[in-house]
Protein backbone atom coordinates (compact mmCIF):
# COMPACT_ATOMS: atom_id res chain seq x y z
CA UNK A 1 0.00 0.00 0.00
CA UNK A 2 1.28 3.26 -1.19
CA UNK A 3 2.04 5.64 2.03
CA UNK A 4 2.06 9.12 1.61
CA UNK A 5 2.43 11.95 4.56
CA UNK A 6 2.41 15.51 2.77
CA UNK A 7 -1.21 16.12 4.28
CA UNK A 8 -0.18 15.00 7.92
CA UNK A 9 0.79 17.30 10.45
CA UNK A 10 4.31 16.15 12.09
CA UNK A 11 2.86 14.87 15.32
CA UNK A 12 0.36 12.51 13.12
CA UNK A 13 3.77 10.95 11.00
CA UNK A 14 5.43 10.68 14.49
CA UNK A 15 2.68 9.27 16.32
CA UNK A 16 2.65 6.59 13.00
CA UNK A 17 6.60 6.18 12.68
CA UNK A 18 6.29 5.63 16.76
CA UNK A 19 4.03 3.11 16.73
CA UNK A 20 4.68 0.83 14.03
CA UNK A 21 8.49 0.73 13.96
CA UNK A 22 10.07 1.79 17.87
CA UNK A 23 9.87 -1.85 18.54
CA UNK A 24 12.01 -3.47 16.51
CA UNK A 25 14.38 -0.29 16.66
CA UNK A 26 14.66 0.40 20.57
CA UNK A 27 15.14 -3.65 20.97
CA UNK A 28 17.95 -3.56 18.60
CA UNK A 29 19.60 -0.45 20.00
CA UNK A 30 19.44 -1.66 23.54
CA UNK A 31 20.21 -5.55 22.47
CA UNK A 32 23.02 -5.29 19.84
CA UNK A 33 24.69 -1.81 20.52
CA UNK A 34 24.15 -1.94 24.59
CA UNK A 35 22.22 1.16 24.68
CA UNK A 36 20.71 2.48 27.67
CA UNK A 37 16.92 3.32 27.80
CA UNK A 38 17.93 7.23 27.87
CA UNK A 39 20.24 6.83 24.81
CA UNK A 40 18.05 4.58 22.71
CA UNK A 41 14.81 7.15 23.09
CA UNK A 42 17.24 10.30 22.28
CA UNK A 43 18.18 8.61 18.88
CA UNK A 44 14.48 6.82 18.03
CA UNK A 45 13.00 10.63 18.13
CA UNK A 46 15.98 11.96 16.29
CA UNK A 47 15.42 8.95 13.69
CA UNK A 48 11.97 9.96 13.44
CA UNK A 49 11.97 13.88 13.66
CA UNK A 50 15.15 13.31 11.09
CA UNK A 51 12.79 11.70 8.60
CA UNK A 52 10.05 13.99 9.05
CA UNK A 53 12.32 16.70 8.08
CA UNK A 54 13.97 15.04 4.88
CA UNK A 55 11.43 12.30 3.67
CA UNK A 56 7.94 13.14 4.64
CA UNK A 57 7.07 15.28 1.75
CA UNK A 58 7.93 12.41 -0.85
CA UNK A 59 5.26 9.18 -1.19
CA UNK A 60 6.51 5.92 -0.78
CA UNK A 61 6.06 2.72 -2.50
CA UNK A 62 4.95 0.61 0.84
CA UNK A 63 5.49 0.50 4.47
CA UNK A 64 8.52 -1.55 3.57
CA UNK A 65 9.96 1.30 1.99
CA UNK A 66 9.41 3.37 4.77
CA UNK A 67 10.88 0.68 7.32
CA UNK A 68 13.68 0.48 5.17
CA UNK A 69 14.84 4.09 5.35
CA UNK A 70 14.04 4.60 8.87
CA UNK A 71 16.28 1.47 9.56
CA UNK A 72 18.86 3.31 7.63
CA UNK A 73 18.66 6.68 9.72
CA UNK A 74 18.52 4.79 13.31
CA UNK A 75 21.59 2.60 12.37
CA UNK A 76 23.95 5.59 11.02
CA UNK A 77 22.72 7.75 13.70
CA UNK A 78 23.64 4.64 16.36
CA UNK A 79 27.03 4.09 14.46
CA UNK A 80 27.69 7.81 14.84
CA UNK A 81 27.12 7.64 18.35
CA UNK A 82 29.80 4.66 18.53
CA UNK A 83 32.26 6.49 17.51
CA UNK A 84 31.78 9.63 19.26
CA UNK A 85 31.37 7.19 22.72
CA UNK A 86 34.89 6.34 21.11
CA UNK A 87 36.63 8.82 20.53
CA UNK A 88 35.74 10.22 24.27
CA UNK A 89 36.63 7.04 25.93
CA UNK A 90 40.23 7.14 23.99
CA UNK A 91 40.79 10.82 24.60
CA UNK A 92 39.65 10.04 28.55
CA UNK A 93 42.30 7.33 28.83
CA UNK A 94 45.09 9.08 26.90
CA UNK A 95 44.56 12.14 29.29
CA UNK A 96 44.72 9.53 32.58
CA UNK A 97 47.76 7.50 30.96
CA UNK A 98 50.75 8.71 32.77
CA UNK A 99 54.14 8.72 30.51
CA UNK A 100 56.70 9.62 33.50
CA UNK A 101 55.75 5.94 35.22
CA UNK A 102 58.14 3.43 34.12
CA UNK A 103 55.42 0.69 33.34
CA UNK A 104 54.02 3.08 30.88
CA UNK A 105 56.94 3.62 28.58
CA UNK A 106 56.20 2.48 25.07
CA UNK A 107 52.72 1.21 25.92
CA UNK A 108 49.82 2.29 23.92
CA UNK A 109 46.66 2.77 26.40
CA UNK A 110 43.83 0.40 25.89
CA UNK A 111 40.32 1.26 24.47
CA UNK A 112 37.45 -0.78 26.66
CA UNK A 113 34.83 -0.55 24.11
CA UNK A 114 36.66 -2.37 21.41
CA UNK A 115 34.18 -5.55 22.68
CA UNK A 116 31.21 -3.69 21.59
CA UNK A 117 32.17 -4.45 18.12
CA UNK A 118 33.50 -8.04 17.51
CA UNK A 119 32.97 -11.69 18.66
CA UNK A 120 36.17 -12.52 20.05
CA UNK A 121 37.14 -12.57 23.98
CA UNK A 122 38.61 -9.30 25.35
CA UNK A 123 42.15 -9.12 25.40
CA UNK A 124 44.02 -7.31 28.00
CA UNK A 125 47.47 -6.05 25.68
CA UNK A 126 44.98 -4.87 22.87
CA UNK A 127 46.34 -1.66 21.79
CA UNK A 128 45.34 1.08 19.61
CA UNK A 129 47.13 -0.41 16.35
CA UNK A 130 44.98 -3.16 16.37
CA UNK A 131 42.23 -1.08 16.98
CA UNK A 132 43.19 0.67 13.80
CA UNK A 133 43.04 -2.67 11.90
CA UNK A 134 39.74 -3.98 13.75
CA UNK A 135 37.80 -0.86 12.36
CA UNK A 136 39.54 -1.16 8.95
CA UNK A 137 38.30 -5.00 8.70
CA UNK A 138 35.06 -4.14 10.15
CA UNK A 139 34.46 -1.06 7.98
CA UNK A 140 34.72 -3.20 4.98
CA UNK A 141 31.58 -5.56 5.84
CA UNK A 142 28.42 -4.92 4.74
CA UNK A 143 25.62 -3.38 7.31
CA UNK A 144 24.14 -6.76 7.35
CA UNK A 145 27.31 -9.00 8.17
CA UNK A 146 28.39 -6.04 11.00
CA UNK A 147 24.86 -6.58 12.57
CA UNK A 148 24.92 -10.92 12.56
CA UNK A 149 28.63 -10.27 14.44
CA UNK A 150 27.40 -7.94 16.89
CA UNK A 151 24.22 -9.18 17.56
CA UNK A 152 25.82 -12.67 17.43
CA UNK A 153 28.52 -11.39 19.91
CA UNK A 154 25.86 -10.77 22.77
CA UNK A 155 23.81 -13.88 22.25
CA UNK A 156 20.91 -12.65 20.19
CA UNK A 157 18.81 -15.51 18.72
CA UNK A 158 18.92 -15.75 14.76
CA UNK A 159 15.46 -15.37 14.75
CA UNK A 160 15.62 -11.59 15.70
CA UNK A 161 18.86 -11.03 13.58
CA UNK A 162 17.25 -12.08 10.60
CA UNK A 163 14.33 -9.87 11.68
CA UNK A 164 16.62 -7.32 11.54
CA UNK A 165 18.77 -7.56 8.60
CA UNK A 166 15.93 -9.67 6.34
CA UNK A 167 18.17 -12.29 5.70
CA UNK A 168 17.06 -15.96 5.93
CA UNK A 169 17.62 -17.30 9.36
CA UNK A 170 19.59 -20.63 7.75
CA UNK A 171 21.27 -18.57 5.85
CA UNK A 172 22.78 -16.67 8.94
CA UNK A 173 24.32 -19.58 10.72
CA UNK A 174 26.43 -20.10 7.49
CA UNK A 175 27.31 -16.05 7.25
CA UNK A 176 28.50 -16.34 10.96
CA UNK A 177 30.75 -18.90 10.59
CA UNK A 178 32.33 -17.76 7.70
CA UNK A 179 32.40 -14.38 8.77
CA UNK A 180 33.87 -15.17 12.04
CA UNK A 181 36.15 -17.62 10.45
CA UNK A 182 37.54 -14.95 8.00
CA UNK A 183 37.90 -12.01 11.14
CA UNK A 184 40.07 -14.37 12.78
CA UNK A 185 42.34 -15.00 10.06
CA UNK A 186 42.72 -11.61 9.21
CA UNK A 187 43.33 -10.81 13.00
CA UNK A 188 46.10 -13.35 12.82
CA UNK A 189 48.26 -12.45 9.82
CA UNK A 190 47.58 -8.61 11.28
CA UNK A 191 49.01 -10.07 14.53
CA UNK A 192 51.79 -12.41 13.14
CA UNK A 193 52.31 -11.78 9.41
CA UNK A 194 55.40 -14.23 9.53
CA UNK A 195 54.14 -17.03 10.49
CA UNK A 196 53.40 -18.53 7.68
CA UNK A 197 56.79 -18.38 6.72
CA UNK A 198 57.93 -20.14 9.93
CA UNK A 199 55.77 -22.83 9.16
CA UNK A 200 56.70 -23.67 5.39
CA UNK A 201 60.56 -24.14 6.64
Amino acid sequence: MKIVFRNQTDREIASYLYERFAAGLRQYARNCWKMDEDETMELLYDTIYGFIENYSSQPFASENKVNKLLWTIFRNKLRDRYRRKKRNDEIALETSFDENNPEHQGKVAVDPSVSADIMMSPDDDRNNPLLVELEKILSGLEDWQRQLLICRAHGIAYSTIAQLTKEDEKNLKVYYGRLKKRLKKQLAEFLSPSEPARRKT
